[in-house]
């Protein structure tokens, strides 16, 4: 290797080093002024059940804070402890700005109390969501709910929360049918909106399988019953395994 080549090696690696540590210096210097900056502001958005208020106090953050000293996880799990709450997404800005974007549950099903009076909606895990004001959601009523609920805030009913990620997620487009829904005996027993010439027919679900079930409704639903009018369902029975049961009104 000539001398010249060796020299400039030589003079690339001291180039090289001293470019990495200017870029280190720079960078802690950055991350140091990244520190100090105070939280001067929160901006709360996504949220329509879950009141402002709510959840600045369930976030219990201060202004003046060091903003990138926060711990947004923990500031984001003590949100999620509101019951209309699903997700709380938090970015910090060196501004100082704070956002928290909100997605907030949705309403499976409503449950009325004995008395015929709204109690609280049900969401897909079995949460239970207090009424808002002025804010109804289009969903199913279901009567004869009186589960506790456990350390999680959901349901305590196994059957009940199985049917509610099934009616949620509704793949098979049934839960456009159901006016209403009850639990008798630990079983779900439904009433369909009333079409046609028929009433709100009630069918009968079981216990479990309520995926399968529902595709098998879905199906009867538009080749029979509406094609078939003049039919009487007095009351459909999907309980038996892959069969369909209508039992006639007429006496």
């Amino acid at each position: 290797m000539s001398t010249y080549l060796h020299g400039y090696i030589k003079r690339s690696g001291f180039h090289q080093g001293m470019a990495l540590m200017i870029l280190i210096v720079l960078g802690l210097g950055t991350w140091g002024w990244f520190m100090t900056i105070e939280l001067d502001r929160i901006i709360i958005t996504g949220a329509e059940n879950a009141s402002v208020a709510d959840i600045e106090n369930l976030a219990a953050l201060s202004v003046g804070e060091k903003i990138f000293n926060i711990n947004v996880a923990l500031v984001s799990a003590r949100i999620e402890r509101h019951p209309w709450i699903s997700k709380a997404r938090i970015s910090r800005l060196p501004t100082g700005t704070l956002r928290i974007r909100i997605e907030e549950s949705t309403p499976v099903v409503l449950v009325l109390d004995l008395s015929g009076r709204r109690a609280f909606y049900l969401d897909r895990e079995g949460v239970r969501l207090s009424p808002v004001v002025d804010r109804p959601y289009d969903v199913p009523i279901f009567r004869g709910y009186s589960d506790g609920f456990d350390e999680t805030g959901e349901t305590a009913n196994g059957t009940v929360r199985e049917f509610l990620r099934v009616l949620a997620d509704d793949l098979s487009g049934a839960g456009d049918m159901i006016s209403e829904v009850k639990l008798i005996s630990q079983k779900i027993e439904l009433r369909l909106e009333p079409v046609g010439n028929h009433g709100a027919v009630p069918v009968m679900l079981g216990s479990s399988e309520f995926e399968e079930k529902f595709e098998r409704l879905h199906a009867f639903w538009y080749q029979v019953m509406l094609p078939g009018q003049e039919q009487d369902f007095g009351r459909i029975d999907l309980r038996y395994d892959s069969q369909i049961v209508v039992r006639s009104a007429s006496p």
